[in-house]
């Protein structure tokens, strides 16, 4: 016979998030590590909190909501948190329960980006990668992704005269018509502008011309100030300088360009392991004889143990 259809089911359930997740499900394992990591992390995070106040957001879950983020590309924390209060494999994973409220997002963007200031994050990925179960799955190499073309959610129809002028269709019939980012701009998105890749390919509306194919030599050289000036009011000033140049390094080994081996020896005597760390394996891609040379003094120098490995490597 034919069920009978109902608008809403049952008001309560009886069925624990645990036995909703499926056994084999990769979550499963991945939250076993996090969570093991997290405990021997406890007196760390309990010296970053004042013992009076406000609650926060938890650390570990804060963590576990961004891995999250990462694992099922989230775009934005206004998006996770939406995710977290609908998915209840998020709930679970992140150690919530089915009637627990979710965070708002900027409270959980404030939470995080108090977190980001320190040193925790850097931390926790680190012990995170050296759990004895995950450590045998990672890899030497590495490889980059052209990023440089970030498009604007923007239309060219948006894109009108700034004096208001214009054929009163509301930009529909914009072909034949001169526009340049000095007369026009978009209604949709007013920070992007319009701009050409390369010769012959289609002018599209883009986020900042310094994003456009950025010169890898001048984006290692930034420091703190010049990075945070740079990409002010942009997701990526999120990563940090130290994460960003190491992500550079990383293109600049992949380049194959021997030109560019002197822009990483320049920063092998960064202040920040992670940066030396790439710094010395981009070098000994593009200079492995210089790298050979350097290594003997160097890593008698060297205190921090993932880049002595990188010298060992080079």
């Amino acid at each position: 016979m034919r069920g009978a259809f109902e608008e809403q089911g049952g008001l309560f359930s009886y069925i624990a998030l645990e036995e909703r997740v499926p056994g084999g499900h990769p979550l499963r394992k991945i939250r076993a590590y996090v969570r093991a990591v997290l405990a021997d992390m406890d007196r760390t995070f309990s010296r970053m909190y004042a013992k009076e106040g406000r609650p926060s957001i938890p650390p570990e879950q804060l963590f576990s909501a961004l891995l999250l983020q990462a694992f099922y590309s989230v775009r934005s924390e206004r998006q996770l948190m939406e995710q977290i209060h609908y998915n209840l494999l998020f709930r679970w994973f992140c150690g919530l329960s089915p009637d627990t409220l979710v965070w708002d997002a900027t409270t959980f963007t404030k939470n995080r980006e108090r977190l980001q200031r320190s040193e925790v994050f850097e931390t926790f990925m680190r012990a995170l990668l050296r759990h004895p179960k995950v450590e045998p799955l990672l890899s030497n190499e590495h490889f980059s992704v052209d990023g440089t073309l970030i498009e604007a959610w923007a239309s060219h129809k948006s894109f009108k005269p700034k004096d208001g002028s214009g054929h009163g269709d509301g930009g529909e019939n914009f072909h034949g018509q001169k526009r340049k980012n000095d007369t026009h701009v978009s209604t949709t998105d007013p920070d992007s502008r319009l701009y050409r890749k390369a010769q012959g390919r289609e002018a599209k509306l883009f986020h900042r011309q310094e994003l456009v194919a950025p010169p890898l030599a001048e984006l290692a050289r930034l420091d703190d100030a010049a990075f945070r000036t740079l990409f002010a009011g942009s997701p990526v000033k999120r990563a940090g300088r130290d994460r960003f140049v190491r992500n550079v390094l990383i293109a600049i080994g992949n380049s194959g360009e021997p030109a560019l081996a002197a822009t990483a020896e320049a920063l092998i005597g960064d202040a920040s392991p992670l940066v030396r760390a790439m710094a010395v394996w981009a070098l000994a891609r593009l200079a492995p004889a210089r790298a050979a040379a350097l290594r003997s003094n160097l890593i008698q120098q060297e205190q921090d143990s993932a880049v002595r490995a990188e010298w060992l490597a080079a």
